[in-house]
């Protein structure tokens, strides 16, 4: 695996001066690390909303983690933000291991807080701010934004419960007003990188991220069970909202299959819904011992059971 630090002088200069000015302003640093593969024009917007964010309660680093990139991401990118630094990798890390990586190099260079964002992600005006107050007041908490999905008017996600006796998890959805005020605040079980603010103290423990065993389909929900053991909680914030296109997270989906090629990247890709190896192991490794056996052999029984009703489905849908 071969990951460059690009930029790394100025970037080791501007912490060292951060740490030196900080002892006497006492702010927080924040670093964001936005992990890419592709994605113009969304990465742009993207950054450009976490820029937006500046505010004199704390001071801000994007860390850009680029897994290979075929498009002009990159370049566009130091066009339009000189102080943007970029973590460069080779297409091997996915999204586990490029949040991972990235998550690194902010507390080397002396992080006290690490913001995960998705490169598709818009993070609305003060979001971060909010998302500090409630952070820097509550102990071992991770603070969460809310998602408001681009074909979604109406409802706003706002992470996962655990519900090991019907389906393993359920959305937690509440109206997009609600979500929107600055008093509303909700628990959840899991949830994704959508714009949570998390303190350096939880990276303390070992093995919060297990790229190695989720590589990019749920690592994100492997860190929150890795979390929860350590005594952290994920708690959503009103007033904090990541407005989501998710037009190129590349999931694929039992539904979607429509020509034989596809089933292959359906079972077996870490970017699909579908994959047998991910969502079972997640169920071993995190699920109460019995219902773990038991998750497991359903998450491996309902992709095959998309790929067995294929035909079917593809021939109403040909009617």
């Amino acid at each position: 695996m071969s990951v460059i630090m690009e930029k790394n002088w100025s970037l080791r200069e501007e912490v060292d001066l951060i740490e030196s000015d900080s002892r006497l302003t006492k702010v927080p640093t924040i670093i964001a690390v936005v992990p890419i593969h592709n994605g113009l024009p969304a990465v742009l917007n993207c950054v450009q909303s976490i820029y937006d964010q500046k505010s004199s309660s704390y001071r801000l680093i994007v860390i850009v983690v680029d897994d290979g990139s075929t498009d002009a991401s990159i370049s566009e990118l130091k066009k339009q933000f000189s102080d943007v630094h970029i973590i460069q990798g080779d297409g091997s890390l996915w999204w586990t291991g490029a949040i991972d990586k990235g998550s690194r190099v902010a507390l080397e260079l002396g992080a006290d807080y690490v913001f995960w964002i998705n490169h598709d992600d818009i993070l609305e005006p003060h979001s971060l701010e909010r998302l500090l107050n409630v952070a820097s007041k509550e102990k071992h908490i991770i603070a969460c934004s809310v998602v408001i999905k681009a074909n979604d008017p109406t409802f706003a996600l706002c992470g996962y419960s655990l519900r090991y006796m019907r389906w393993y998890i359920q959305p937690l959805l509440v109206s997009q007003k609600e979500a929107r005020m600055e008093k509303f605040r909700k628990f959840c079980d899991l949830n994704g990188g959508h714009g949570i603010l998390i303190p350096k103290s939880l990276f303390n423990r070992p093995h919060m991220l297990r790229p190695h065993l989720f590589p990019h389909y749920a690592g994100d929900f492997d860190f929150y069970f890795q979390a929860r053991r350590s005594g952290f909680k994920a708690l959503m914030v009103g007033g904090a909202v990541i407005r989501n296109e998710a037009s190129s997270s590349g999931l694929l989906s039992g539904f979607r299959i429509q020509e034989m090629s596809q089933i292959i990247p359906y079972l077996t890709s870490p970017r699909s819904l579908g994959n047998l190896r991910d969502r079972p192991l997640l169920a071993l490794l995190n699920f109460p011992l019995g219902l773990n056996f038991i998750w497991a052999f359903l998450l491996i029984l309902a992709p095959l059971g998309s790929v067995l009703f294929f035909p079917f489905r593809k021939n109403r849908n040909s009617l």
